[in-house]
């Protein structure tokens, strides 16, 4: 896992890889949360490449929506783009967009990491 903010003032990445888990993906949320640069509102890019093994299953991802329900007082309305290379994970990914329609995040899925960053950067898009 890795976190980076900027070069974009409210905008942080997340890179993750390799065999995932549950825990791996809300340690990495809560990593993010945590990290003293992060404020609330912050757009998020999460980059999943080069991930290995089963994606999470329909209840991890259920999981992982009640998560940010808990903490969208701290975490903020915002847009967050999620990065996949695998079709397995872009399946999973729309998935997790359906179950975040309530939550006030606006999550997208993208195989293309150019397109991804175009979103994020055309907010009226």
């Amino acid at each position: 896992m890795d976190i980076q903010f900027g070069p974009e003032p409210d905008r942080v990445v997340v890179r993750m890889g390799g065999k995932l888990t549950f825990a791996d993906v809300a340690s990495a949320y809560q990593a993010m949360l945590d990290h003293p640069e992060f404020r609330s509102g912050m757009e998020a890019l999460w980059r999943f490449e080069n991930v290995e093994g089963p994606g999470l299953s329909s209840e991890e991802i259920r999981n992982v929506v009640s998560i940010q329900q808990d903490t969208i007082s701290r975490r903020g309305p915002t847009r967050v783009a999620i990065y996949v290379e695998r079709d397995l994970d872009f399946g999973i990914v729309r998935v997790y967009e359906a179950l975040m329609g309530a939550v006030h995040i606006d999550v997208r899925g993208f195989r293309d990491l150019d397109e991804a960053t175009r979103w994020l950067d055309h907010p009226g898009d």
